[in-house]
């Protein structure tokens, strides 16, 4: 199994991103790098990845790292996290923000040359998680940094930032990438089954972490521990709702089974619709059953789930409480699909 830590990435390593890479390359090799750069894009898309292999690309003791990976110094002590000219910020503390107190020591570090790279590089990871004093800080590096340095912002709410700060960076957007580019790069790296890279790129939205995640929970095992809970729930009715939504809440995690779920009523909708083209289905390990199921439930009670399941989903930021969201998803699904 080969997964590399976000450090440990090169550009070419990286899934997908090839316009951002390019660019990239482009404005380092014209000169024209921005000092400031901010790096946009949903969670786990690559933001932290693609900023650890542009500052490998342009300090490289070898210029290997611009075609390949790299076993340099200089590289190495960038996938290692000791190189002395990278530093990075993160969110700190109870509040999980970054702090003035980290700010003054970047303006420290900023004010001195580097050792060995040939630019400085500060990486601030969730950027949007400076504090107001900290921002302000921040706002005056950006504005006149040292010709050697290069700040990355890396934020998935780019939107949180000041106006000020976000105003003197040179966005640059992560876009997710293809289901066939994440499925050949989950069967190419991990040892998985052909299904399981399948079925984790189609819920990946394509965003390679999130695949990552997905392969490695055992997709397959966990959507059917959940179906065999579901179809506990549904033949015993009302009285098995707390001990299923018990065992539900020790085994997954609140997002897991909104999700897990609409990709399988989605796939007995889709195979009631179009029943000559399974290719289309998500789950296509679990054609028969689906099909089955397509017999079982009208389209207008399946529907009715998933517009349930959808409603929940977005509960799943405001329930705290692990137990109450399964008996609140349950409850509605065991109504919905009732309904003839």
């Amino acid at each position: 199994m080969i997964v590399l830590e976000p450090r440990e990435h090169f550009f070419s390593t990286l899934i997908g991103l090839e316009l951002q890479k390019e660019l990239l390359k482009k404005m380092w090799e014209s000169a024209q790098l921005p000092h400031t750069l901010l790096f946009a894009g949903p969670p786990l898309v690559g933001k932290r990845s693609l900023a650890f292999a542009l500052s490998k690309y342009i300090n490289c003791d070898t210029a290997r790292a611009k075609t390949t990976t790299c076993t340099c110094r200089s590289c190495t002590l960038i996938s290692r996290g000791i190189h002395p000219d990278i530093f990075v910020v993160e969110p700190t503390g109870a509040t999980q923000t970054i702090q003035i107190d980290q700010l003054r020591e970047v303006q420290e570090i900023a004010n001195i040359a580097p050792i060995e790279a040939r630019r400085k590089i500060i990486i601030f990871m969730n950027a949007e998680q400076m504090n107001p004093s900290a921002a302000n800080s921040a706002l005056k590096l950006l504005e006149e940094p040292p010709s050697y340095l290069l700040l990355i912002l890396v934020s998935p709410q780019p939107h949180r930032l000041l106006p000020t700060v976000k105003s003197r960076c040179t966005q640059i957007t992560l876009t997710p990438s293809t289901e066939e580019e994440i499925e050949r790069w989950l069967i190419e790296n991990l040892d998985i089954s052909d299904v399981t890279a399948r079925l984790a790129s189609a819920f990946s939205a394509g965003i390679p972490g999130m695949a990552l995640e997905l392969a490695r929970r055992n997709y397959i095992g966990r959507r059917d521990l959940l179906l065999r809970e579901l179809d506990y729930l549904l033949n015993s009715g009302f009285p098995a709702l707390f001990s299923v939504a018990d065992e539900l809440a020790k085994r997954f995690n609140k997002k897991e089974i909104t999700e897990l779920l609409l990709g399988w009523f989605r796939d007995i909708l889709v195979s009631q619709y179009y029943p000559e083209s399974p290719e289309l289905l998500i789950n296509k390990d679990a054609v028969n059953d689906i099909e089955r199921l397509a017999q079982h439930y009208s389209p207008h009670a399946l529907f009715k789930a998933i517009k349930e399941l959808l409603a929940t989903h977005t509960l799943t930021q405001r329930i705290i409480n692990k137990r109450l969201l399964p008996l609140v998803l349950f409850l509605r699904l065991g109504k919905s699909l009732k309904t003839t």
